[in-house]
């Protein structure tokens, strides 16, 4: 492997000088800060007007500070790269010379495992075997770096986001937020998946000791940019749509045009256009790659062969068509999750104010995660009241019939599905069709009881609908809005789920409160914000339905109706 590392920063210095002042410039830099010692002393001594010749005096010192000042911040940064460099390069040298030690220790095993058995079959049969013995060597991993050389390479690591740190801060405090380990079969140098709640982030020795340290730093920013992005959770929604590789590829595409250095195999625009002959420009969206990359696969699927590594084991080779075949092995968790605690990452590794690409990332992500449908929502909390029981206090519990604090149950329970509607002028007759449509098509599977239920500041009229065709005109009332009236009114009526169609603009607090049900409050005209502060459910904007999300309703009845809605379907609601 190349010992060469590229440290030229542009138009700062040549790495030749990486070191190293000449005597003559030290010399003068020491005389620089003893003339300026003494002249504010002088200055600290005397009093009056500034003669012409010291103030050119004292604009000589200013400048020769500024460029001593400069020199030294220069030597700085290329002094902490060349020590990474160093020991990154020592040690690569040693771990190079264990995989070949082990390696050959291997290949001895196995000819001697097959000289014992060829041995054995002579003796059996009394002639010698035909037959071909094939038995691949495979090293022992957990040899291939001792105690020292494993606590020298989390040094470099460490020095590594030292350098993040020093200049991206918001990189720097999430690295040091994410576990750590070692992935020596991982075809990259960096790798990033979900355990136990955390993200944790693996390095390959092999394949990271071989880049330089910016290289090394850049790498730790693009996992981060993965996750932020919320590539990890997307790539299943994406994978109907596309190849599993044009996916993986674009998501780099995107995440590398942020990055000022790559690796001259990272998959980047101008690597795809080289390598497909393609023509495609810089900062374009993740779908829009995705989607040329697709067609390239269809037309010419032996340019997308993931490469054959020698050695199961350990990876010595990077390879951009599997690099992410690590985030398969992350736990399986509901995405709503992921994104909490992934915002809980941004929260804390923020040290002041973000701008620039980095603040339109974050953006991004929180208005998507604030943006999902409200009927989403809805999914979920109908999966709360979708299970054909209901819990009562009428009845025993059968399992424990002696303790009568336990609730019991009843079979064939039919959920009563309230659709609150706002009269006060917020939500006009189309908007409240198209939005009792959607609700239509997920709960008619479970044959519930769906009431629209219309109101201001009073509840003025309620009736059942079992299709869209049963909503009735308005009537012509337009008083203040209230939301306790049928809360209240709720409560009475046992109602199993609230949905309150509004602009949000009511009492601040509840004068009565949901007993044994959740609110999915779906605010309309724009709106965003609702007058309650203790809302005792979920707010969301009713937003515009798009045909793909039309689909993503017509999926969820196909599925509940094939197999019907089971512990294993239901996902978290706060």
């Amino acid at each position: 492997m190349s010992s060469n590392r590229n440290l030229d920063k542009d138009n700062i210095r040549d790495e030749s000088n990486l070191l190293q002042i000449d005597s003559s410039s030290k010399e003068s830099l020491e005389n620089t800060r003893l003339e300026g010692e003494a002249l504010a002393n002088a200055r600290a001594s005397l009093s009056g007007d500034t003669q012409p010749n010291e103030l050119e005096s004292d604009v000589d010192m200013v400048l020769l500070l500024e460029q001593k000042q400069a020199v030294e911040a220069e030597d700085r940064w290329f002094a902490k790269r060349e020590r990474i460099h160093r020991m990154a390069e020592t040690l690569l040298t040693e771990l190079n010379m264990r995989y070949e030690q082990l390696t050959m220790k291997a290949e001895a095993d196995v000819a001697e495992t097959k000289l014992s058995i060829q041995t054995e079959q002579i003796n059996a049969n009394h002639e010698e075997s035909q037959e071909v013995i094939v038995i691949k060597p495979t090293i022992n991993t957990e040899l291939l770096m001792t105690d020292d050389m494993t606590k020298r390479f989390w040094d470099i690591l460490h020095r590594v986001n030292g350098l993040l740190i020093n200049e991206e801060q918001f990189f720097g405090y999430f690295y040091l937020q994410m576990d750590h380990g070692i992935r020596y079969d991982m075809p990259s140098p960096w790798g990033v998946n979900i355990k136990g709640g955390k993200y944790v982030l693996y390095a390959n020795p092999f394949l990271l000791l071989d880049a330089p340290p910016d290289v090394m730093k850049d790498g730790i920013k693009r996992e981060i940019l993965h996750v932020i992005s919320a590539h990890l959770t997307r790539t299943n929604q994406l994978y109907g749509r596309f190849h599993k590789q044009a996916i993986h590829l674009a998501m780099d595409m995107v995440v590398n045009d942020y990055l000022e250095y790559l690796d001259r195999d990272a998959v980047s625009v101008a690597w795809v256009n080289a390598r497909f002959g393609l023509q495609l420009k810089r900062f374009r969206t993740l779908e829009f790659y995705a989607k040329a990359l697709d067609v390239v696969i269809k037309e010419k699927p032996e340019l997308f062969i993931p490469i054959e590594q020698s050695d199961n084991a350990v990876s010595m080779e990077f390879d951009p068509f599997d690099e992410h075949s690590i985030w398969e092995e992350s736990d399986p968790i509901d995405a709503e999750v992921v994104d909490q605690f992934t915002e809980r990452y941004i929260n804390q590794s923020k040290r002041g104010d973000t701008e620039g690409y980095l603040q339109s990332l974050i953006d991004t992500f929180r208005k998507t995660r604030r943006s999902m449908p409200w009927y989403f929502y809805l999914k979920k909390l109908m999966g709360k009241v979708a299970s054909g029981r209901k819990k009562t206090t009428m009845r025993r519990n059968r399992r424990q019939p002696e303790r009568m604090e336990l609730s019991g149950t009843l079979r064939q329970h039919k959920a009563n599905v309230w659709l609150a509607l706002d009269m006060s002028g917020s939500i006009t007759d189309a908007e409240f069709h198209q939005a009792l449509e959607q609700v239509l098509q997920i709960v008619h599977v479970y044959s519930h009881h769906v009431t629209v239920v219309e109101c201001d500041n009073a509840v003025r009229r309620q009736y059942r609908v079992a299709d869209v065709k049963d909503i009735q005109p308005q009537p012509d009332v337009r008083g203040a809005t209230e939301f306790s009236p049928v809360i209240k009114l709720a409560n009475e009526q046992k109602v199993d789920l609230l949905v309150y169609f509004t602009d949000g603009k009511g009492e601040n607090h509840l004068r009565a409160k949901p007993k044994g049900y959740k609110i999915l409050w779906v605010l309309s005209g724009g709106h965003s914000d609702l007058s309650v502060k203790e809302p005792y459910g979920i707010v969301k904007s009713l937003g515009v339905v798009e045909d793909d999300e039309r689909q993503d309703i017509d999926e969820f009845v196909r599925m509940t109706s094939r197999s019907g809605f089971s512990m294993a379907n239901q996902e978290y609601v706060p």
